[in-house]
């Protein structure tokens, strides 16, 4: 799912049943993962061991990980922290893969960290029926 900005202050929502990360992770999901739209906040530090933050939007997150789109590349592998209005998840990054509109990352939380509804939940929250294989 993803918000644009339209003429005369409108928001067009795009709800496309595909989650945001279908061709960057390969392995199997032991969670579902809830679409999404949120602005937030991602943290890492690059190569060159400057501090960095960028706004990211949350395209769709579950128990054990998160899918963001954002503006600039950060390195697979890369310690990452996403900010949200009470708090933060810390992860790692496991794939970040250029897009028409700018980088798709994925991230899983690590131990100590599982997002639930209670503790943050997103504006806009598409919550998808569990598949059953």
């Amino acid at each position: 799912m993803s918000i644009t900005r339209r003429k005369f202050g409108y928001l067009a929502l795009n709800c496309d049943t595909r989650t945001a990360d279908t061709g960057g992770m390969k392995q199997r999901r032991e969670n579902n993962r809830d679409m999404c739209a949120e602005l937030l906040t991602v943290r890492w530090t690059d190569g060159d061991g400057r501090t960095r933050s960028e706004a990211a939007t949350l395209e769709d997150i579950s128990a054990t990980g998160a899918c963001l789109q954002l503006e600039h590349s950060i390195l697979p592998e890369t310690q990452v922290s996403l900010h949200y209005p009470k708090g933060k998840y810390q992860g790692k990054v496991k794939y970040c893969t250029y897009q028409d509109i700018g980088y798709l990352l994925g991230m899983a939380f690590d131990d100590g960290y599982r997002w639930s509804k209670t503790d943050f939940e997103p504006s806009h929250l598409l919550e998808l029926p569990v598949k059953k294989s």
